[in-house]
């Protein structure tokens, strides 16, 4: 690869999204297989993109080679108008104006909480500046209050807030965001996700999320690239990802998924649960069909069959029942009492249409 390219210019300018664009991108270490292969995604300014899949995917090597801590063995990578990383281009990832927050905080325990936020600013210039910078941003973060804090006072959850402060310290172009949330409690986890959601829209900063948390991705992400393996398998909406997801992966991954086998003609498919209404594009012939629970409902005028178990949740019921033809169905349900192990139900797609696939 050739030398780091001269950047005179900054990349973006404070206070203004840019997008990504990442085309044709490969990662290779060595002889091994590649960890990313032929990866194209664009990140639209200010909009906030969650790279979503299991340990081992490349979702985390696609982050950092956006940020130039990994260099491709292929393909580009742009941020805003500029060329990052290509054949012929390399700009280090100190001048590519990227904020990162990782798993671990990575927070200065000597330091305090206002001076860990100002570290990344420059120290030429108006002090003053740099004080209201700190001072703004804390209270972005709601730690006006612990200002005068070091790190090991803190909470987990307030680290983190802290260290996603000084990571948007000096206005970075792009945010990105390695699985920060990973070693935190549920409770907390699930806090710290909507304030850090709420504090990157206020701010406007085009962002990238890595997690391998399902209920993560869609709180986070405007869009979510769903990677397996390397690659990107589909790149949409939460909701597309949900209700129309491109294959039999994808459903189980995003989200719990009843799977049945039926025979489509007509945008109709003939299954176990009677003739279903089928998305549009879906396929003809020998079909798998994907019901999620809530798009089942249990009725007098259903299929019958049996309650082989009942989770009680509170909000809901979790219930699993299992048909006179083998299959085994999940059904979310309101909190119903009485219902038990043992008891003859009926069941029936109460959806609108549902996704399926050509049957392997």
């Amino acid at each position: 690869m050739s030398a780091p390219t001269p950047t005179d210019e900054p990349i973006g300018a404070p206070g203004r999204a840019i997008p990504i664009e990442a085309d044709a991108l490969t990662v290779a270490y060595g002889r091994a297989p590649a960890v990313v292969r032929e990866v194209s995604l664009r990140v639209a300014a200010g909009s906030s993109t969650v790279l979503l899949g299991p340990s081992g995917c490349g979702k985390t090597t696609l982050l950092r080679s956006i940020a130039g801590l990994e260099r491709p063995t292929s393909g580009t990578v742009r941020l805003g108008d500029r060329t990052v990383s290509s054949a012929e281009t390399w700009i280090p990832p100190e001048a590519r104006n990227v904020g990162m927050v990782f798993q671990d905080a990575a927070l200065f325990p000597h330091l305090t909480v206002a001076q860990n936020v100002a570290f990344g600013l420059r120290r030429t210039g108006d002090r003053n500046a740099r004080d209201r910078r700190v001072a703004e941003l804390l209270e972005l973060i709601g730690l006006e209050e612990f200002a005068a804090r070091l790190p090991g006072t803190l909470s987990g959850g307030q680290q983190q807030r802290v260290a996603l402060a000084r990571s948007l310290a000096p206005n970075p172009a792009v945010l990105l965001l390695d699985e920060p949330f990973s070693a935190l409690d549920a409770a907390l986890r699930t806090q710290l996700r909507r304030d850090v959601r709420r504090i990157v829209r206020e701010v406007g900063v085009t962002t990238v999320f890595v997690t391998h948390d399902q209920d993560e991705a869609f709180v986070m992400g405007d869009t979510i690239g769903v990677m397996h393996e390397g690659s990107l398998r589909q790149v949409g909406t939460p909701q597309e990802l949900y209700a129309r997801p491109v294959d039999r992966w994808v459903a189980e991954f995003v989200g719990e998924a009843n799977i049945i086998t039926g025979d489509a003609h007509d945008g109709y498919a003939t299954t176990v649960l009677g003739r279903l209404p089928m998305i549009a594009g879906a396929p003809s012939g020998a079909v798998e069909v994907l019901l999620r629970p809530e798009e089942l409902r249990i009725s007098e005028a259903g299929v019958s069959g049996t309650v082989e178990h009942v989770d009680f949740f509170g909000h809901d019921a979790r219930v699993v029942v299992g048909l006179a033809t083998g299959e085994r169905l999940v059904v979310r349900i309101p909190p119903r009492l009485g219902l038990s192990p043992g008891a003859t139900v009926g069941l029936e797609f109460a959806g609108h249409e549902a996704a399926a696939w050509a049957a392997r």
